[in-house]
C-alpha cells in the first residue's frame, strides 16, 4: 500500500491537469533515481520543507500516476517493467524555488524529471472503460439523512461514497443516485479473501475496519444495507497513454 507523508502547513494536496504544459515546467535542481534494495519496506512518498522530495520502493507506474494526478488504472500502455521494478527517487528544488513546496508544484517537477531521465512521452485519450453506476434500488435508499453533529466517520455525500466504492471494486463508480446532501452510511461486507470490512461504524477516527469473518459481498451489502445498487456500465474516461518510455538513465 502506498503511504503518503506531507509536512503539515508546508504542502497543499491538489490535482494537476492532464497533458503537456505549454510553458516550461519547473524542475528539480538535483535528483537521483536508483533501483530499490531487495526486500525494502512498502512504497512511500515524502514531501519535506525546503523542496526535498523522496520516494521509496515505488514502481514507475506509481510515479507516473503521481506526477499526472491520475488513478493507476487510467495509465495505459508501456512495457511490463513499469509495473514490476521498484525505484527510489531523491530530489531537491533549487533554493529560490524551494519555498513553493506544494504537492502540485512537485508533481510538475516530477514530470520534468520523468521526461529527462525516462524520455517519457504521453498523451491524453478518451476511452470507454468498464465502470459501475451507483443507482437507487427498487425500494429506495435505506440511509438516514445526516444531521448537525453527526459523527464525521459516518456522514457522507453520494459522490464521496461512489469514490470510496471505486477503490473497493477496482473500477470507476459514477454517482447516478440523484441524491443530494449527506447521509449516515454504515456498510459491512466480506472481501474476496473472506475478511469482514466495515465502513462507518461508531469510530469517527476509524471509518474502515477489518475483521476475519464471512459476510455478504460488497454488491449485496450496498443493495441490502444502503438501498442502492452497483450497475455495470461502460464509461468514457480520459486516460493517460504512454507513447514512449525508457528505464531511468544514470544520474
Amino acid at each position: 500500500m502506498l503511504r503518503l507523508w506531507i509536512a503539515p502547513a508546508e504542502a497543499v494536496l491538489c490535482g494537476c491537469l492532464l497533458g503537456q504544459s505549454p510553458t516550461p515546467l519547473p524542475a528539480f535542481e538535483v535528483a537521483s533515481i536508483k533501483r530499490s534494495a531487495p526486500g525494502a519496506a512498502g512504497a512511500t512518498m515524502r514531501l519535506d520543507p525546503g523542496g526535498r522530495f523522496t520516494t521509496v520502493s515505488m514502481t514507475m507506474k506509481n510515479v507516473i500516476q503521481l506526477a499526472y494526478g491520475v488513478r493507476q488504472d487510467d495509465v495505459v500502455g508501456g512495457p511490463a517493467w513499469l509495473n514490476t521494478e521498484e525505484y527510489d527517487i531523491r530530489a531537491k528544488a533549487d533554493s529560490e524555488d524551494a519555498s513553493q513546496v506544494t504537492l502540485e508544484r512537485q508533481k510538475l517537477r516530477l514530470r520534468s524529471l520523468l521526461a529527462d531521465r525516462l524520455r517519457l512521452k504521453v498523451h491524453n485519450e478518451p476511452r470507454r472503460q468498464p465502470a459501475y453506476a451507483l443507482i437507487l434500488s427498487q425500494h429506495g435508499p435505506k440511509m438516514p439523512s445526516a444531521h448537525q453533529g453527526s459523527r464525521p466517520g459516518r456522514s457522507m455525500s453520494m459522490s464521496m461514497l461512489a469514490s470510496f466504492l471505486s477503490l473497493q471494486v477496482g473500477r470507476p463508480v459514477l454517482d447516478n443516485t440523484g441524491l443530494s446532501g449527506t447521509y449516515l452510511v454504515k456498510l459491512e461486507w466480506a472481501s474476496e479473501d473472506g475478511h469482514r470490512k466495515t465502513l462507518g461504524g461508531d469510530s469517527a477516527n476509524s471509518p474502515l475496519s477489518e475483521d476475519p469473518v464471512n459476510g455478504p459481498s460488497i454488491f449485496t451489502a450496498v443493495q441490502e444495507q444502503l438501498g442502492l445498487r452497483l450497475q455495470p456500465k461502460q464509461a468514457l474516461r480520459e486516460v493517460l497513454v504512454i507513447d514512449e518510455v525508457s528505464r531511468p538513465s544514470a544520474n
